[in-house]
C-alpha cells in the first residue's frame, strides 16, 4: 500500500535533518505519548503540515496542543477540541456536496481518541521512507 497526503508525507520528505519523525494522529496520541516518555529525547518538535503545507488547519494545531499538554502533565479539554473541529475545520465532514470523498463518518474515527496502542515510525531504507508499526 502507498499512502500520501497533501501535507504529510512533505514533511516527512524534508525532515532530513530530525533524528527520528512519528506520524500521529488523534487515534494514536496516547502511544505517541507514551513513546515519547520512554524515550526521552532532549528535544520534541511537533510540527504541524496544515494544508497544502501553507495553511494551519486545527486538527494539526489541537493534535500538537494535546500531545504537548499530556508530555507536560497539563490537562486537555479533548470534547471541547471536537467540538470546535465539528464547527471549524472539520465541518466539511457535513458538507453534503462533499461526503464522496469526506463522510460524515470520517469525522468520528478520526477523532477516536486512543483507538491504536501503536506508533508509525518513519524509517528509510535504500533511500525509501516507510513506516513501521511499533
Amino acid at each position: 500500500m502507498v499512502h500520501t497526503t497533501s501535507s504529510g508525507t512533505q514533511g516527512i520528505a524534508n525532515a532530513i535533518h530530525a533524528d527520528e519523525i512519528l506520524t500521529g494522529s488523534f487515534v494514536n496520541a496516547g502511544a505517541i505519548v507514551d513513546y515519547i516518555r520512554r524515550q526521552k529525547p532532549e528535544k520534541v518538535s511537533l510540527v504541524c503540515m496544515g494544508y497544502s503545507c501553507q495553511f494551519p488547519t486545527d486538527e494539526d494545531t489541537f493534535l500538537a496542543i494535546y500531545i504537548k499538554n499530556e508530555l507536560e502533565g497539563v490537562p486537555n479539554d479533548f470534547q471541547a477540541m471536537v467540538e470546535q473541529l465539528r464547527t471549524g475545520d472539520g465541518a466539511r465532514f457535513f458538507a453534503p456536496e462533499k461526503q464522496e470523498w469526506a463522510p460524515v463518518a470520517d469525522f468520528d474515527l478520526c477523532l477516536s481518541l486512543n483507538r491504536f496502542d501503536f506508533v508509525l515510525k518513519v524509517e528509510s531504507i535504500n533511500n525509501l521512507n516507510y513506516l513501521r508499526k511499533i
